[in-house]
């Protein structure tokens, strides 16, 4: 389990429990910016409008011991572009951008080694590119990050997340196995499976498979007259794409027809761009031109269907 995975990293820590002692860097995402408050952290965040990307930031100007990033998840469709953050920790030396390749969603779709980049702890969800039931991560640990958790003086605020009981459940510790949790054995049969299909399909052929299927999907898009929501195509996801709402139409409508007619699932904005977006996820094995196909056919008769406010 202290192995590098070849996975791109969402998550970057070494907490420790002291109200001043971690800060987090994080857009305005209140389940992540909540959570970590709810443990007397000091949240610095770095924001900018709906649908654009972040300007590079000094995160060493900033925290004390220890950066949580993250990147685009399931809700959000646009990417951070590489170099972002420079500068992990304080350091008397000058920053350097972190050699991270623009991407976006966790998993079988883009990489990068723990050991090129200096992050210390990552992890994924199971439900997005891997098509596996929600509620397991894969995660992986820097030996850095191992050597914290072995060494630390004070005991983890979270019973669940206490990473040296876990690791014993894991068998990474060489002891005698204790208990801690009943393991979901169905939903780790179920993640194996996910990560089979991944292997006998290649990472590679992953990777190109959703950024060519995309690519389509932006052009079939663009064809029926909608816009893509995020300008810059350098900052757009391999697998969700935001599509403004077309003036005149309730999102609401739009969705609700391509489910009642069509049993495609897609779905509006979150937060700020609630009423603003149409959210078309193209992950794992429905990443294909067949399902852009039926995707594009459902939304010009929804246009054609749904009611629109001309005024």
């Amino acid at each position: 389990m202290w192995q590098e995975h070849l996975f791109r990293p969402v998550f970057c820590h070494t907490l420790a429990h002291n109200t001043d002692a971690t800060r987090g860097l994080l857009h305005p995402s209140r389940p992540w910016a909540g959570g970590l408050q709810f443990h007397s952290i000091c949240v610095e965040r770095a924001s900018r409008r709906i649908g654009q990307g972040l300007t590079p930031i000094r995160p060493s100007s900033l925290l004390h011991t220890a950066l949580v990033l993250q990147v685009p998840r399931l809700p959000k469709t646009s990417v951070r572009p590489a170099g972002v953050w420079s500068g992990w920790a304080p350091s008397p030396q000058p920053p350097t951008p972190a050699k991270i390749p623009p991407g976006a969603e966790l998993g079988p779709q883009e990489h990068t080694p723990l050991l090129s980049t200096g992050i210390d702890v990552l992890y994924s969800g199971s439900q997005k590119v891997l098509n596996s039931p929600p509620g397991t991560s894969l995660i992986s640990f820097s030996d850095k990050a191992k050597n914290k958790i072995y060494t630390r003086k004070t005991k983890p605020v979270s019973f669940y997340l206490d990473m040296k009981w876990l690791a014993n459940i894991w068998g990474c510790d060489g002891k005698p196995r204790i208990y801690h949790h009943t393991t979901p054995v169905v939903s780790l049969y179920s993640l194996r499976e996910s990560l089979a299909l991944i292997a006998e399909q290649g990472l590679e052929n992953s990777w190109r498979q959703h950024r060519e299927v995309t690519a389509y999907l932006h052009g079939r898009l663009q064809g029926l007259g909608l816009q893509l929501f995020v300008k810059d195509p350098a900052l757009r996801l391999p697998t969700v794409t935001a599509v403004a709402v077309p003036a005149g139409y309730d999102w609401r409508d739009i969705v609700n027809y391509v489910m009642d007619h069509f049993d495609i699932e897609i779905t509006g904005g979150l937060g700020p761009s609630m009423g603003k977006v149409l959210r078309i996820g193209l992950l794992g094995c429905n990443a294909t031109r067949e399902n852009v196909d039926r995707v594009i056919q459902a939304l010009r008769e929804a246009l054609q269907r749904c009611s629109r406010n001309k005024l």
